[in-house]
Parts: structure tokens; sequence; C-alpha cells
């Protein structure tokens, strides 16, 4: 994939923007990092960094918290250098939601630190975010005191900031001013925070969040109106979130409050669907969770996360450059490079998202025709891909002329249009035999195969036996 141009870039962030600002956030996800791999291929850092933090985000956003804890590892070294003062903040805000989340560790210091750096850079949104996830532990610990100083001291910055008034910061701000009012059952500040709910039109963008108004709804309906009508909210607030393992604390403070009220009649129903949000949320974390964090977080998995692509899956240039800092010396070994043919006109005539399904479709198919299993794929930037293969050039020749030809033989299909294209790709190859080489020696042959194969025409596999450079004294 060839590099995004400046004007490229700032469309396609603001398409991953206004993508984001519709709840899109998967589609927003997809062309944030189409931005940050050609930012970081240019080493705009400032950019990278913008698009790392809004993709962190809508990991966080859609609970994807062991992705979002990869790419914090990932890019801290750079938030370091390169991040502005108000980067470094949502940075550590996010880091501290991830990792509270996974239960990494006690976040509420580290978080009122954080609020005071906040308070310091005299940024609304910032004072609103990381307050709200401040009252998110204090509510969880039961500090309901602690939540109710908090809560008052940031009600001004909602009210009086236009840039506000249809965020995610502010609907999670007033849910928060909600929950914490309805365990003193205050119904005028309950009634304050439904009001102020009802006038953000973040629910039409962002539908999966209607849940939580509902349950709102409910709550306050069941302490001011009729059973009947509280019922009814409920059971909305119910059936309109698919997670049921969500709803959990909602049913157990559902099924508290009607108890309390001697409503005995709907216990056992509303007993019966905590049940099941129990074992949802039993199965996740038993089937998922559960086995892939304890995975993840080991050093082994993260170091492996870290060397994984983020847009195709296979390995990535970091784990290719680690391996040349090792300098190791092989024999027997196969090296190869490989791109797309003529791939500039794909992205000229198709737009570089289609470019990006491209890669990931060549990438897919790689890893599935590796005809050993210590065969190495990487992804070395844009279309370029690397073959590193522990085997003779005489059990691999055979195979990467397969790999060529399959290439050849397959139809792209283009997911927005069903349109199917034909795509070629050229092979350079260099091989050791008994003479040992370095990977950087191999690599620069290879690219001169590649190079070769390319201009005598495409569509080509090219290799040649490694040989060695002449030292400068000879």
């Amino acid at each position: 994939m060839e590099v995004l141009s400046t004007e490229q870039q700032q469309v396609y962030f603001q398409m991953a923007e206004q993508l984001e600002y519709e709840g899109d956030l998967e589609s927003a996800e997809e062309i944030y990092t189409l931005v940050m791999s050609s930012a970081f291929d240019v080493q705009d850092f400032p950019l990278y960094i913008e698009n790392a933090l809004r993709i962190m985000s809508i990991d966080v956003e859609l609970r994807k918290y062991d992705d979002a804890y990869s790419l914090t590892e990932i890019v801290k070294d750079s938030i370091e250098q390169y991040a502005s003062k108000e980067q470094m903040i949502i940075f550590e805000n996010i880091r501290l939601s991830v990792r509270h989340h996974l239960q990494l560790e006690g976040v509420i210091a580290p978080y009122e630190r954080l609020l005071q750096s906040a308070y310091a850079s005299e940024s609304i949104q910032q004072i609103i975010n990381v307050g709200n996830n401040l009252m998110d532990c204090y509510l969880e610990k039961g500090y309901v005191e602690d939540a109710i100083v908090l809560i008052e001291s940031m009600k001004y910055y909602v009210e009086d900031s236009d840039q506000l008034k249809d965020s995610m910061g502010a609907f999670s701000y007033w849910i928060n001013f909600y929950n914490v009012y309805l365990d003193y059952e205050n119904v005028e500040k309950m009634h304050e925070a439904l009001l102020n709910i009802e006038q953000l039109t973040i629910l039409e963008r962002m539908p999966r969040l209607i849940y939580r108004y509902w349950a709102a709804k409910a709550f306050y309906a069941l302490m001011t109106d009729s059973y009947e009508v509280a019922k009814y909210y409920f059971q909305k607030a119910y059936h309109s979130n698919e997670h049921k393992h969500l709803l959990i604390p909602m049913l157990e403070k559902w099924l508290q409050l009607i108890q309390e009220r001697q409503l005995m009649q709907d216990v056992i129903y509303f007993q019966t669907l905590l049940i099941e949000a129990l074992k949802n949320k039993v199965m996740k974390e038993d089937n998922v969770h559960r086995g892939r964090m304890i995975a993840q977080m080991s050093n082994v998995a993260l170091e492996r996360k870290m060397h994984i692509d983020r847009l195709t899956g296979v390995k990535n240039r970091t784990y290719y450059e680690e391996l040349l800092d090792k300098k190791w010396h092989v024999t027997q070994y196969t090296f190869a490079i490989f791109d797309i043919d003529r791939f500039k006109s794909v992205n000229d005539n198709y737009g570089h998202l289609v470019g990006d399904q491209a890669i990931k479709w060549l990438a897919s198919i790689a890893n599935e025709w590796k005809p050993f299993p210590d065969i190495d794929v990487v992804r070395y930037g844009g279309d370029e891909f690397i073959i590193m293969s522990p085997h003779p050039v005489e059990r691999m020749i055979d195979a990467l002329e397969s790999l060529r030809e399959y290439v050849m033989n397959q139809y792209f299909l283009i997911r927005d249009t069903g349109e199917k294209i034909k795509l070629t790709i050229s092979i350079g190859a260099c091989y050791a035999t008994d003479e040992a080489a370095t990977m950087e020696e191999l690599f620069k042959q290879a690219d001169v195969a590649l190079y070769e194969a390319k201009r005598s025409g495409r569509n080509q596999l090219l290799s040649y036996s490694y040989k060695k450079e002449p030292s400068k004294s000879e």
C-alpha cells in the first residue's frame, strides 16, 4: 500500500470521525487503523498518536480490553516522546480504564492524581472523561459520599460547556449522576438526570446505549408511578440489550427494590432473568475472557501480540527487525519478498479502503498457503510481504510458484460493490545453501530479484542463490 498523502490522511481521518460520531465504531476503527499505519510509515508521530488514541477509545467502548491493553503497550514509548499534555492525559485515562476492567491493579489513587492533572490542563473534555471513570470506581467500591462530592464538582463543566452537550462524556456523566442519587432514592435528582439525558441526541446515534435510559426510566417510575409502568420500562431495557451479562447490576438492583416494596408477584420471573444473565457472564468468562486474558497478560503472549500486524494478523515488521538485531547466520534457508502488481492502480481506482481489503485478502492466502508450519509470513509494509523459511530452495521453489499461481487464479471480491477483480503478485527470492548468510543479506538480494521480476513483466517468480558481497578491503 502506498503511503497516504497529507490530504488523503485528513480526508480519511474526517471520514472516521464522522462514522464514530454516527456510532459505527467498527468501521471508524478500520479507517483510523489505516491512517495510523500510514502515519507510522512516514514517521508522522502526532497523527500516529491521535489515531492510536481513537482506536484505543473505541476498543474500550466495545469492551475489547485485551486489544486496548496491547495497543497501550505498543504506543507508550511514542506517547512519552511525542504526545501533548492533553494526549498524555487521554492515554493515561484509557490505560487506567483498561487495567481496571482487567483487574490488573487498584486505580482509584492513580485516577485521583490524573483528575488533578486534568484540572490543571483546563481541558473540560478530559476533566469529564477522567471524572466519569473515577466515578465508576467510587460507585463500584461503594464510596457514595466521595461520588457525590465529585459529581457535584463536575456539574458546572457539563452544564456550561457547549462542546459536551451531546457527547459520550455528557451521557456518562448524567448516568453516573442518576446512579449516585438512585442509591438515596432522591427522585428530584433522578428526574433532573433523566431530563438532561432526554435532551441528548447521542441515543439516536448510538442505540446500543438506549437500555441504560430505559432502565433509568424504570427505576424512576418505580418510585413515582405505578409498578406496571415501571415494569414496562424495565422490560424494554432488558430486551434492548443482547449482551445480557451487562444487565446484571441492573437486575440485582431491580430485584432489591421490588422485594423491599413487597412486589413479590414477579420476583421469580426477574430472578430467572438474572440467572440467565449470570449464565451468560460465566459462559463468556470461562470460554473466552479468562482463558484469553490469562494467556495474553503473560509477558510472552504480550510480546507475541506486539509482533502481530493489526491489519492482516500476520507477523509485522517489528518482528522481522528484532530478528535482524540478533544477527543470525543461516544456511539451507529461503527468503522471499512479494507484493501486488500495480497495486497503486487498485488504490487509485477503488480507494485505499479497498486497497487495505486486498492486503488482508493476500495475507490470508499466504498464511493458509504455508507448506511448513515453521515458515513465517511477515508484512513488511504496505502491500509488501516477506516469507522466511528454514528450508532449502529445492523444497520451497515449487511452493512459492504455487502461491503465485494460486493468487493469479483467484478473484478478489470488493466487499461494498460485489465487483470481482484479478490481482497478481511478483516474488523475488534468495536462498542460502551451505554458505551462511544473515537475514539482512538475504533481504537485499531477494529485493533485487523482486525488482527484476517486476522489470521482466510482473506476475513471476525470480530466485537467486546467495552470493556473499566482497568486503571493502577486497
